[in-house]
């Protein structure tokens, strides 16, 4: 009895509220039926409720080919953990669950040389690349902890190919040309939007913003911002994309128009 998974045996489709809506009611079900027509893989099709309501809670039963399709509280999706409080606490683990394998492989080769390149290629390729899956979506949603979690693994990393070289973390970054992990991030963050820009079916996730006039404010909004009612809302990846965007567009205008400045007053 003390072995047995109580929880695991437990139908996903039983009520957790007095609500229940029916499933042709639900635009879930339109679209599930929709997905019908293209796919037969019923092995992969799940059911994944996202809902904050303290007040609206509700349960329901999505159908496919007459057969309920199971409700999970979380679901992998292209390598990602997405659970249905939309934390990444699970995701973070997983991440440094699978990179502490890989570290493995870090700590042997390093028995063999003490040649710092190729160390260092060895952790970009088989261990940084997976610090970075999927970061741009969820690294504007990390918790503290998560950060120094992956950190950590950078942190490690790093000692193990100086060696008796280490000094601290600040140090064995300026030597091996490294970003700390959360910098990175940053930068292809940035990265991706600038490229979503360049993509016709991409670039509405950053509208620019729409001027009435041609007076242009010195520090005035470049993107059309989304104004997030919630703090989950406003720390989620397109918003903040959307203020580095503007950020990053801003400062470089500030640059161009010094250098007009410092251009004029030397021609004169």
């Amino acid at each position: 009895m003390a072995s047995h998974n109580l929880k695991s045996s437990v139908p996903s489709n039983i009520p957790v509220s007095n609500i229940f809506i029916p499933s042709e009611n639900l635009k879930t079900q339109a679209n599930i039926d929709k997905v019908d027509k293209w796919t037969e893989d019923e092995a992969q099709i799940k059911n994944f409720v996202v809902n904050f309501s303290k007040n609206h809670q509700f349960s329901t039963e999505i159908k496919l080919r007459g057969q309920v399709v199971e409700t999970v509280s979380q679901t992998k999706l292209l390598g990602t953990i997405i659970t249905n409080d939309l934390s990444w606490n699970k995701n973070t683990d997983f991440i440094v669950k699978e990179t502490n394998k890989r570290m493995r492989l870090l700590h042997i080769a390093s028995k063999f040389t003490s040649n710092i390149s190729d160390l260092k290629q060895i952790y970009m390729l088989q261990i940084r690349s997976k610090l970075d899956q999927s970061a741009v979506v969820w690294h504007s949603s990390l918790t503290k902890k998560n950060s120094q979690d992956l950190e950590r693994i950078q942190k490690s990393a790093l000692k193990c190919i100086l060696g008796k070289r280490y000094v601290n973390y600040d140090d064995a970054l300026n030597k091996l040309q490294l970003q700390s992990l959360g910098e990175r991030r940053d930068e292809m963050c940035l990265k991706f939007a600038k490229q979503c820009l360049k993509i016709e079916k991409m670039k509405g996730l950053f509208p620019r913003k729409v001027r009435h006039h041609e007076m242009s404010m010195r520090n005035s909004e470049v993107y059309d911002l989304v104004k997030p009612k919630t703090s989950r809302y406003q720390l989620s990846a397109i918003p903040v994309m959307q203020r580095m965007l503007d950020k990053a567009e801003l400062k470089q205008r500030q640059v161009f128009r010094k250098l007009s400045n410092s251009f004029c007053t030397s021609g004169l």
